[in-house]
């Protein structure tokens, strides 16, 4: 069997130290990524993050934009104190060609078509100014100044480029893309975006008294749910989960599942297997693989023995067995560490707890409820086994040793 210096790799590490070296793991990943960068279409990059910076390749608006659906007027007519004028013309949207405007003229605009002045020579006048509404061509209008609008030269006018300049960068590398960032991006003529790759994972549970889900256990098994419960987890946090498989308590098969992961995804999530028992393979098969743990126990509760290891690139995470310790570190940890490798921020959100306070040397990570948008409540468990008893948890709280009781502290979301 491999000596892996059992005193100094399961010497647990401060919770701050665990998520410190994770930050530092994520650092050299997101470096090392970039050769795998991907090309989707516009339609397919929502959620996904920017490899590049993109620049604006006109301005923008690339044109004086009318926003108000009514009638220009020229500003000398308008400033000579005329409000009645003679609809000569019409300006659509998405037309290039300038309509005349003599003196005593008005033309009629509608929202995005050109300006057909300059926009220090003329006043759009909402058609809500208009008494009686819009005339026929060659009909007379008269604006209504009561109307509410605060009419002046210039007014409801989107000036050309006033947004961005030719060659401005819109959006910078790292961008996240939502709704907005596809719209800009199309805006810009871009139909294929090159996007870092997917956080992808694999999810491997443990255990020889582990069924499937549709079978019906001995009273000495029970059906597997941790793999279910990471799975959905890593998928809400937008991540891509390409296997999902059950080892027995078997070095050898563990051995051939590790294997045939590691080559395929970049985070490969444990459950189960990863204590101090003598069929827990975990620790010792990727110690062979990929040397000592960045860590291999965590100064908190539940979920102490949180061990991870730095496979280049891929990292090992193997958590508890117990269904409120995977819970613990997937909020606490998990979460926060794909959120960084996705080249987002941690979500590190405050709560009023109303519970009692924690002592002692280790942080204690509590499960909770919702009260409303600003507290959460304790939920209770009878052990870290209790999974019935997760049920409506919104996340843990982070007590720290010396926390006292209603109290603000950091929570950890469930998604």
């Amino acid at each position: 069997m491999i000596d892996f210096e059992r005193t100094e790799m399961i010497q647990p590490v401060s919770i701050d130290d665990a998520s410190a070296r994770l930050r530092e793991w994520v650092s050299r990943w997101r470096d090392s990524s970039v050769e795998r960068e991907e090309l989707v279409g516009l339609r397919e990059c929502s959620g996904r993050m920017l490899a590049y910076a993109v620049a604006v390749d006109r301005p923008l608006p690339p044109y004086h934009r009318v926003m108000m659906d009514g009638v220009a007027v020229r500003e000398d007519d308008w400033n000579a104190g005329r409000r009645e004028f003679v609809l000569t013309g019409v300006m659509p949207a998405g037309c290039g060609e300038l309509v005349e405007m003599a003196r005593g003229t008005a033309v009629e605009v509608m929202t995005g078509s050109v300006c057909p002045l300059p926009p220090e020579e003329m006043v759009v006048v909402p058609v809500e100014c208009l008494a009686g509404g819009m005339p026929a061509i060659g009909d007379k209008l008269e604006v209504n100044t009561d109307a509410g609008f605060e009419l002046a030269v210039g007014a409801f006018i989107h000036r050309r480029g006033v947004d961005a300049a030719a060659g401005d960068t819109i959006l910078d590398r790292g961008t996240v893309i939502g709704p907005a960032e596809v719209g800009i991006l199309a805006s810009c003529g871009i139909d294929c975006v090159r996007v870092r790759p997917m956080v992808k994972v694999a999810v491997i549970s443990t255990g020889d008294e582990l069924v499937e889900v549709d079978e019906q256990p001995e009273d000495f098994q029970i059906r597997r749910s941790n793999d279910v419960v990471i799975d959905a987890f890593v998928r809400g946090m937008g991540a891509e989960v390409l296997m999902v498989k059950n080892a027995s308590d078997q070095r050898q098969e563990l051995a051939t599942v590790i294997n045939e992961c590691a080559e395929l995804v970049d985070l490969v999530i444990f459950s189960g297997g990863a204590s101090k028992g003598s069929r827990d393979f975990v620790p010792e098969l990727l110690t062979a693989r990929c040397g000592s743990a960045l860590f291999q126990s965590v100064r908190q509760r539940p979920g102490k023995p949180f061990g991870v290891w730095d496979g280049g690139d891929t990292l090992f995470c193997a958590l508890p067995g117990n269904p409120a310790s995977v819970m613990a570190c997937l909020c606490r940890h998990v979460g926060p560490l794909i959120r960084r490798m996705m080249g987002l921020s941690e979500a590190r959100m405050k709560r009023r707890y109303t519970g009692d306070g924690a002592s002692g040397v280790f942080r204690i990570l509590k499960p909770v409820k919702a009260v409303d948008g600003h507290m959460v409540e304790p939920l209770e468990l009878n052990n870290s086994g209790d999974f019935a008893g997760l049920a409506g948890l919104a996340g843990f709280v982070e007590l720290p040793e010396d926390n006292e009781s209603d109290t603000e502290v950091v929570f950890y979301p469930v998604n």
